[in-house]
């Protein structure tokens, strides 16, 4: 029954839900019947719930208008609330419960179990929303941390008031449920810490007693979850808490045990949440990272087994990566403090020397880890972890430094990964550094092989390097002591694997190959650890063995395949198959980098039988030649294995330091071409890669027996259509490396394989080798990065790149291009590809010590001058002997300097003799000129070849015969190999190198009378290789190459002989060859015109009436012409023949895809350009007719053997024959000092000039008029000297046969009036010759006669009229007196044709010079001052130039003075600037635009200038992107021409020829060989340092009488406007004359 005052409440009720309303004097009442303290009876509320709202009202105005210290009804209102939440009106629930706690927070002690109840059901009401202001929860988690400290002292208020444990899930659920980034979560946060730290011990007692791991886990989650997101501010309370509720001590968390999977993970998973938001304070973020550290060590040791290793490693993993963000944050917060990764290792190395010194038990005492380390560097250093923490620190998790391996492979090379490699060899370092028995507790092998490719890792870095071998704390190198503590550790694992039950043969054979992986590495240090490291392949070794016994094979396997096979037939299951066969890849892999091709055939023998062992036997079905019915992925897993087997077989049996049969190589490529037809057409491109790789590993006899049993002779023919259906799913890292892989193994395959068959371009096969090479250089080292693999580990095999195979795959690009740059004659090139090849071998320890050696002697290969007497070569052959003889003891050792005695050369049959090919030729060439050593060394040579040698072999073999005179049989062996191979089939590139040793033998033994005999012999001998040769090698005999007049001439044989060696080296791309071929062709034509010169008078002068046709000097002039014409362009040049071909071939395969590129590759017409010359043109020269007939064309070509300049002249149009269809050719004796002294007299000249400039320029009174006058007679006097120069130049070097290069009309009716005038002189000097009873020798003369005839008529007037006399004598027949009057009346007659013409109008001269004549000022000289004179580096460079299209409107881009500090040179500037108003001339004044954006304007207009200093015209023009520069636009025409602009270069030196040297075989022009291989059709330039206000005039005036307002005038082309302007300077010839042309006519 209700109270009276109950009673008296409920009847107020009842009439307020009557009248709506209640009376002020209802009030009191209401307030006395919620201060009688007892519970409201449910009628009140009962029959309407809005009754409540009005109590609700009532208690609010209570608790705000009351005296707070004396207020009565609080657990009335506390009712009202709970009513109020109860009936869904939670708004006003909140404020009375909210109200009541804030009352309570002043007067906590007035009723404390009210309180902690109220302060629960707020709690639940707590969400932000509508009815919550976001202000109130700090408020409130400040009372709920008020009454969890109150309920924790005493247990419970009342029968049903919250426990502590309750309160706590309240105070962190309120806490979470905040938005995270704002700032009142900080509040909340310091709330929920506060409560934990108040409450002292207690604290764990009420989490952990009784509680359920469950209940545990969800809140720790709730915690990590919210600290991940909140504010950094609030992170660091977030932390503590985690740190507080997950105690060090595990007594608490027996529940937390890791057989509770789901228990287990959320546990770990609240520690990755903590750890994703580390606090801001670097102090506090350290501390964080230890605790966690700490704490997962602990967890570890108390719960170790494999059911915890994928959890602790997935929170090892996020703990290491808040160490990088930590790190980072670090490093951008102190920006001050700038590390590189070799600062890192330079502060920690003591640090790393002591650690390794430990391991491999030398260290002595003890070494803190934060001694000497710079305190800046400190907290770096200490977030990385790698500061120790305890005095016992304990061994980290097993999984964790594997862990923190797979962090360190993501990351990109910095101080970072440094620091990340430190703090993993600190980890392997605290769990190997214990006993045996507490290693193998700690460490697993897992662990110790990370800790090997750890140890390989930093040897491979040159900073680590460089770091710890600074510290003198053990008698041997850093880099030792780690080696050395990684085989001290390996051995002792592997002692500790062997005396246990379960130890697994594979980790034992994985450890023992990173014991050969160190033992090779420490073999290439300085010096080489002789102590603990034993021989590789003796480690290699031991590890097949152990994988070979747990696959259960027995014997040779890896001899026949047939082996292989009956020990797989039985069949055997093998556990974790796919990391075993992992391991023999990788394994396979550095044997093969390490040279050990026969354990690396093993190795790949070991993987096919352990797929076999997985796949079953079905896996056999290649053997068997069945239908295959594995799964398409593990089809091609066989069929690659099957192919490197192969390509291993096929490269140890060229190694004859391991017994293997050649024949084993071919079983193994038709059983790999009987796997491969069960893919069908459609093959994947790793499949593709592998066939191409094995071919090109083959030796010559397996290519031949190859071809012969019915394959195709070119071997690649049918890969073209298998690339069009090739897979490339493949993206990424392992795509790009695939194809760099097929790119090498077809341009290997191609470099030694030489396609003689018609229609190539010069360099033939080698030109697609080189390009296939630059593709894959370019692929290798610009690939994307790598993309991870989703397939299974199996398969991933095929696209799998470990560092040693990428390693490898760099070091034979980068040889395969040094080799074929040096082939073609590129040798600055080669030797830039050999030393990047050494840099990389330094930097990455990749190789070993015979990629070394291969690479040095390249290097020294590439010299261009004399080995044996340059002291810097000669150094670099000492290194050559000391690696051959004292580090790798290869056998026999070698002498390659002159002083050196050489040892007696021995076969030891126990050890056969292995070689590389490039020692061995640098062998053969210092033996040459020592009888002793070339005797005892071809002894050698002949007894280690036997009766069947390789192609290369026989080359060296050849050589040494061919001195000793006794070259008979290598000649008939050589022939015989080329008879060998089919007519149109690929023939081995050495054999053409050894057709031009015995070519030059020939013409050398031609010369020298031997006896009868011996010429009858050899005379017998080359009757025979020619015929043998126009048999086997068609296209060298095809066209016929000599006239009837040369088959006359005495050494026939030997001439055609020379012709074909010729050939084959413009087929095979050799330009050495090419050039020496030709000057031995051109001094052996030489030869009979000096027997018929030193003949008796009454012989040469004959008193007969008729002319001696087809005899005598005349007949012989015409067969010599005849050669010339063949070999004169390939005397000089011949590199650039190459490269031409070569960049114009990689200007078409820049814009194709890899797959395309690759398939345009192996099928060689799809690469055909119409603007390529063909080698039958080319070696004919019948190119010459594509030339146009209105412009002259010459050659200036010096050789250095003979010591003359050949002067070469071109038939020009109008004297019965077509233009340029036959040519004239003049040799003069030139001495070599002569031509020394010119140009050190030139350099003297400058290096004057340009000391008096700099030296008028520093005076004080610089700006007088007396410095000005000084300055100006002191250029006019340097001008004279050139000028002087230029006459010498004239006089001594080109002397009278400088007529060759006369000028010849350009109009048919001045040539006519011409030739008129020349047949009326004739007539003239036959009346002459009649009146003192001769007769001229030639009445009627033949065309290139009558030529010779013109071009003497028309520069007669230059020249003396002794050295007229001279010429006359060679070409009439008459006494001197009869010759002088002839002089006279020739120069008479051309007087008067003077008169009737003051300047015809003349053809251009297209002047070939070579790199000496290209440095002296030609257009200086007299005789050519006044031509239209455009130089010539190339044939097929002018005939690309010539064949493109005419420009229909000019164009033109600029860019004037790019350093700013050209102000006086306003010219052109003002020029230019005039003509951009249009859209056809635009460009740069005053900087330098991006070198990106000048080669794309290249590429589109149709002229660039550059006025500035040199050295900016060459950083704005990088040589290695103008020749293989084209239009970025794909559709684009461009893209295969190439540049488009006429470079005008209005620079100091910019045309300057670079690094020429006087005995080199390179062509070497610099800037502008680079432009006109590029594409561009002509550069000017400066030649050498000129004036930049007379540049400026006379470029100025140059532009204005070329072009009119940008567009072409009609007055002349550029060269007649330059021709007209140089005279006009103020230093014709310091300025004039150093402008030149090279090109085209323009």
């Amino acid at each position: 029954m209700p109270t009276p005052l109950e009673a008296r409440a409920i009847g107020l009720g009842r009439c307020a839900k009557s009248t709506q309303h209640t009376s002020a004097a209802d009030v009191p009442f209401i307030k006395a019947a919620l201060n009688c303290g007892s519970k409201l009876h449910p009628a009140v509320v009962d029959e309407d719930p809005a009754h409540l709202c009005k109590h609700a009202a009532t208690c609010l105005s209570m608790l705000s208008e009351a005296n707070k210290a004396d207020l009565p009804g609080l657990e009335g209102i506390l009712q009202v609330g709970i009513l109020l939440e109860e009936r869904g009106e939670k708004r006003l629930a909140w404020e009375v419960l909210f109200g009541l706690v804030k009352h309570f927070s002043v007067n906590s002690d007035a009723a404390p179990d009210v309180y902690a109840h109220a302060v629960a059901r707020a709690s639940a009401l707590s969400k932000v929303g509508a009815h919550v202001d976001l202000e109130s929860i700090p408020v409130l988690c400040f009372n709920i941390r008020k009454c969890f400290l109150q309920a924790l002292k005493k247990r419970t208020v009342c029968k049903k008031s919250p426990s502590a444990r309750k309160l706590f899930d309240w105070l962190v659920h309120v806490t979470a449920r905040l938005p995270p980034e704002g700032a009142h979560a900080v509040t909340c946060w310091c709330e929920v810490r506060q409560a934990l730290q108040e409450g002292g011990q207690q604290v764990s007692h009420i989490f952990f007693d009784g509680i359920s791991a469950e209940e545990q886990t969800q809140l720790l989650r709730l915690i990590g979850h919210h600290a991940k997101l909140v504010r950094p501010e609030a992170a660091e309370f977030a932390a503590d808490v985690l740190q507080i509720l997950v105690p060090q001590d595990l007594r608490h968390l027996q529940l937390l045990k890791p057989n509770e999977a789901a228990v287990w993970l959320k546990t770990l998973t609240a520690t990755v949440d903590v750890l994703i938001n580390l606090p801001t304070s670097q102090p506090k973020s350290l501390q964080v990272l230890d605790w966690t550290d700490d704490y997962l060590t602990t967890l570890s040791t108390a719960y170790p087994g494999d059911e915890a290793t994928d959890s602790m490693q997935r929170i090892y993993l996020a703990l290491f990566r808040s160490r990088l963000r930590a790190m980072e944050a670090f490093r951008k917060a102190n920006s001050q403090i700038d590390l590189s990764r070799a600062d890192i290792f330079e502060a920690w190395k003591k640090h790393i020397v002591w650690q390794f010194g430990h391991l491999a038990h030398q260290s002595r005492g003890k070494f803190s880890d934060g001694e000497e380390l710079p305190s800046s560097l400190q907290p770096l250093f200490g977030l990385c972890g790698l500061l120790e923490r305890t005095e016992q620190a304990r061994a980290p998790c097993d999984c964790a430094p594997q862990t923190l391996e797979l962090i360190r492979l993501q990351l990109p090379p910095g101080p970072l990964s440094a620091l990340v490699a430190l703090r993993q060899l600190q980890m392997h370092c605290s769990m190997l550094s214990g006993q045996v028995a507490e290693v193998a507790e700690v460490a697993g092998s897992a662990s110790v092989a990370s800790f090997g490719r750890l140890v390989m890792f930093l040897i491979a870095d040159p900073d680590f390097r460089a770091a710890v071998d600074s510290v003198e704390c053990f008698a041997s190198s850093g880099s030792l002591l780690a080696l050395r503590a990684l085989h001290v550790q390996l051995e002792r694992y592997i002692s500790l694997l062997k005396t246990t039950r379960s130890w697994s043969p594979t980790d034992v054979g994985t450890l023992r190959i990173l014991q050969a992986q160190a033992s090779a590495q420490s073999l290439q240090m300085d010096p080489p650890d002789q102590i603990c490291l034993q021989d590789t392949a003796h480690y290699a070794c031991l590890a097949l063995d152990e994988w070979q016994n747990y696959l259960g094979l027995d014997g040779t396997i890896d001899r026949r395949p047939m082996e292989l096979v009956r020990a797989l037939q039985p069949g055997r299951a093998i556990g974790h198959s796919s990391v075993l066969l992992r391991q023999l890849f990788d394994a396979a892999g550095l044997l093969e980098m390490l040279d050990l091709h026969g354990l690396s055939a093993r190795s790949w023998a070991l993987s096919l039988a352990c797929a076999v062992c997985s796949y079953g036997s079905k896996a056999l079905w290649w053997h068997n030649r069945k239908p295959c019915t594995l799964p398409r992925s593990a089809c091609e897993v066989c069929v690659a294995l099957l192919y490197r087997l192969a390509a291993a077989c096929g490269r140890a049996a060229t190694d004859h330091s391991v017994h293997f049969e050649a024949n084993v190589a071919l079983e193994w490529w038709e059983f790999a071409e009987v796997a491969r037809a069960a893919l069908g057409e459609a093959q994947s491109m790793p499949v593709l890669a592998q066939q191409i790789s094995a071919l090109s590993a083959m030796p010559e006899r397996t290519v031949c027996s190859i071809w012969q049993s019915g394959g195709d002779s070119g071997s690649l023919g049918s890969l073209p259509k298998q690339m069009t259906k090739c897979d490339t799913t493949l993206r990424g890292q392992q795509d790009s490396l695939m194809f760099a892989e097929a790119f090498w193994a077809v341009a290997k395959w191609s470099a030694h394989w030489q396609d003689i068959r018609p229609g190539q371009c010069a360099g033939g096969s080698t030109i697609s080798a080189q390009s296939a090479a630059l593709r894959s250089l370019k692929l290798v080292f610009h690939c994307p990065k790598a993309l991870p693999l989703q397939k299974p580990v199996a398969e991933d095999l095929l696209v799998r790149w470990p560092a040693v195979r990428s390693g490898l795959l760099q070091l034979r690009i980068l040889y395969q291009v040094s080799l074929l740059y040096r082939h073609i004659g590129e040798s600055d090139l080669a030797a830039a590809c050999a030393e990047c090849g050494l840099k990389l071998m330094s930097k990455k320890l990749c190789g070993d010590n015979r990629w070394k050696l291969r690479f040095l002697c390249m290097q020294a290969r590439c010299s261009t001058s004399r080995l044996l007497n340059n002291p810097k070569e000669s150094t670099v052959l000492g290194k050559i002997e000391e690696l051959w003889n004292d580090r790798i003891k290869g056998h026999p050792a070698v002498a390659l300097l002159p002083k050196k005695e050489s040892m007696p050369i021995t076969v030891d049959e126990e050890e056969s003799a292995t070689m590389p090919s490039e020692l061995l030729a640098l062998w053969v060439d210092a033996s040459l000129s020592c009888a002793s050593r070339r005797a005892s060394l071809l002894r050698w040579l002949l007894k280690v070849s036997g009766t069947a040698p390789e192609s290369g072999t026989l080359v060296f073999l050849t050589q040494l015969q061919m001195e000793n005179s006794d070259g008979a049989e290598s000649m008939q062996h050589v022939f015989r190999e080329v008879g060998r191979y089919p007519p149109n089939s690929p023939k081995p590139r050495p054999l053409f190198q050894a057709l031009a040793v015995i070519s030059k033998a020939a013409l050398n033994n031609s010369k020298k009378d031997n006896g009868a005999e011996t010429t009858e012999f050899l005379k017998g001998s080359l009757c025979a290789a020619v015929l043998e040769l126009e048999r086997c090698c068609t296209a060298l005999a095809s066209p016929a190459l000599l006239t009837d007049e040369v088959r006359e001439l005495r050494s026939f044989d030997t001439l055609l002989l020379s012709v074909f060696a010729l050939r084959g080296a413009v087929f095979t791309g050799d330009s050495a060859a090419a050039s020496q071929s030709a000057h031995l062709l051109l001094d052996a034509a030489n030869v009979p015109q000096r027997d018929l010169m030193d003949a008796p008078e009454e012989q040469t002068v004959s008193r007969s009436r008729s002319p001696r046709r087809g005899h005598g000097l005349v007949a012989f002039a015409r067969a010599r012409w005849q050669l010339c014409k063949q070999v004169v362009p390939f005397c000089s040049g011949a590199s650039l023949i190459f490269l031409a071909e070569l960049r114009a071939k990689q200007r078409r395969l820049e814009k194709l895809s890899d797959q395309c590129a690759l398939g345009c590759l192996l099928d060689h017409s799809q690469l055909q350009s119409s603007h390529s010359v063909p080698i039958e043109d080319l070696c004919s020269g019948n190119w010459m007719s594509q030339l146009t007939p209105d412009m002259s064309l010459a050659w200036l070509q010096v050789d250095w053997r003979s010591q003359s300049l050949q002067i070469t002249r071109s038939l020009d149009a109008g004297c019965g024959l077509p233009a340029h269809s036959k040519v004239l050719s003049q040799r003069v004796e030139v001495p070599s000092q002569l031509l020394h002294s010119l140009r050190e007299d030139l350099q003297s000249l400058h290096e004057l000039n340009s000391k008096k400039i700099r030296e008028l320029w520093q005076r004080e009174d610089k700006r007088s008029e007396a410095v000005r006058l000084e300055f100006w007679q002191s250029r006019k006097s340097f001008d004279g000297q050139l000028g002087r120069v230029a006459e010498r130049i004239q006089k001594e070097v080109l002397r009278s046969e400088r007529y060759l290069l006369a000028p010849w009309p350009q109009s048919e009716a001045t040539r006519q009036r011409l030739l008129d005038a020349l047949r009326a002189w004739l007539n003239e000097a036959e009346q002459l010759a009649k009146a003192a009873n001769r007769n001229l020798r030639q009445q009627e003369p033949d065309p290139q006669h009558f030529f010779l005839l013109a071009l003497l008529f028309i520069d007669c007037e230059h020249l003396e009229v002794s050295q007229l006399v001279s010429i006359l004598g060679d070409l009439v027949d008459g006494s001197k007196s009869i010759l002088r009057r002839l002089a006279y009346s020739m120069r008479r007659c051309r007087s008067e044709l003077q008169a009737l013409f003051k300047e015809p109008p003349e053809a251009p001269l297209l002047l070939y010079v070579d790199a000496s004549m290209a440095q002296l000022p030609l257009e200086a000289c007299p005789s050519l001052r006044h031509r239209n004179v455009v130089r010539g580096l190339a044939p097929n460079i002018t005939l690309a130039a010539l064949s493109s299209s005419e420009p229909t409107s000019t164009t033109g881009f600029f860019v004037i003075d790019p350093a700013e500090d050209c102000a006086a040179m306003v010219d052109v500037r003002q020029l230019l600037t005039s003509w951009t108003d249009g859209q056809a001339w635009h460009g740069h004044t005053g900087r330098l635009p991006e070198p990106a954006r000048v080669l794309e304007e290249l590429c589109k207009k149709d002229i660039f200038v550059y006025l500035g200093h040199g050295e900016k015209a060459r950083h704005l023009l990088r040589q290695e992107t103008l020749q293989v520069a084209g239009s970025s636009e794909k559709n684009s025409p461009a893209c295969q021409a190439g540049l488009r602009s006429i470079l005008m270069l209005l620079g100091c030196s910019s045309v300057k020829i670079q690094n020429a040297s006087t005995f080199s075989q390179d062509e070497s022009f610099g800037l502008v060989s680079s432009a006109l291989l590029g594409g561009a059709p002509l550069v000017l330039g400066a030649q050498w340092d000129v004036l930049g206000g007379d540049l400026d005039k006379l470029a100025s005036r140059l532009l204005q009488r070329w072009l009119k307002e940008g567009k072409p005038t009609r007055c002349g082309g550029l060269l007649a406007a330059l021709k007209t302007l140089r005279p006009n300077c103020l230093l014709p010839n310091l300025t004039g004359a150093a402008l030149v042309c090279y090109g085209i006519p323009v």
